[in-house]
């Protein structure tokens, strides 16, 4: 029971490129990046098995900040992926288009804390039971 392995997986080859501009606006230090990722042979899996995606592009823009207030800091992270099977146009499947995440921590004394919040979006998947894309977001 679980995923079986598959002796004829090719090794996923990419291409990709990163650019980004990052700065301090008031308290607020920020990144700003663009990435493209090109892949070939991309592994994936199915309800049993993986596989290779012939082809498949992954593009988004990511933002990311940063404050301090006091003894506590705040971290802010703001994503858009275009995950997409280049055959088909079709999204991959379990990849999410919009994710937030927000984190804060500090310290008092030598107690250290961490809160995070995870936003992940709506994304599909396969329902093998009934033969059907099923949204999961």
């Amino acid at each position: 029971f679980g995923i079986a392995s598959n002796p004829n997986l090719k090794p996923e080859e990419s291409k990709q490129w990163e650019a980004g501009l990052e700065g301090l606006t008031g308290p607020v230090d920020w990144r700003l990046s663009a990435y493209r990722y090109e892949i070939q042979n991309l592994i994936d899996y199915d309800n049993n098995a993986y596989y290779n995606v012939k082809s498949a592009t992954i593009k988004g823009l990511e933002w990311t900040g940063n404050i301090t207030t006091g003894p506590v800091e705040h971290h802010l992270t703001l994503q858009y992926v275009d995950p997409r099977d280049d055959e088909t146009n079709k999204i991959l499947y379990r990849r999410a288009k919009q994710q937030v995440k927000y984190e804060l921590n500090g310290q008092v004394y030598d107690l250290g804390w961490d809160v995070t919040y995870h936003y992940i979006g709506k994304r599909y998947d396969y329902d093998y039971d009934n033969s059907r894309t099923v949204n999961m977001g």
